[in-house]
């Protein structure tokens, strides 16, 4: 229901209209107050120690990201790449409000890139 809310004109919600809508933001304010009481360490989400850490970001120029040795050894590795400048134009800013891909499309496209070169360094 959260993506319909958001999707909808105009930009309220009448709660006697929309009880699933209800339901959901009182779950979201349950799980806001307790995380911020006792917050959740990555550590406890995810048993064990990463094989391999890194973080990638991307932005309308291009994208870039590092990989470093966790619990299994690699190359530490830095990659970067420049989008193609038809990309570049597509993209959706206030000067261009008309484009098609959005920030959210490029930092996939980021995600997606490191785990092929996260694939690439790794011994086999």
């Amino acid at each position: 229901p959260i993506n319909q809310l958001m999707a909808m004109e105009p930009k309220f919600v009448i709660w006697k209209q929309s009880p699933a809508a209800r339901v959901v933001f009182k779950d979201w304010a349950v799980i806001i107050k307790e995380e911020s009481i006792e917050p959740t360490h990555v550590i406890e989400l995810v048993r064990g120690s990463a094989n391999y850490k890194g973080t990638l970001d991307a932005s309308g120029k291009g994208a870039g990201g590092i990989w470093v040795s966790g619990a299994k050894e690699i190359v530490p590795t830095v990659l970067r790449v420049e989008w193609p400048q038809d990309t570049q134009d597509r993209l959706v800013t206030f000067a261009n409000p008309n484009g098609d891909i959005k920030n959210s499309d490029l930092e996939m496209a980021a995600e997606l890139l490191g785990l092929l070169v996260l694939e690439a360094v790794v011994p086999t």
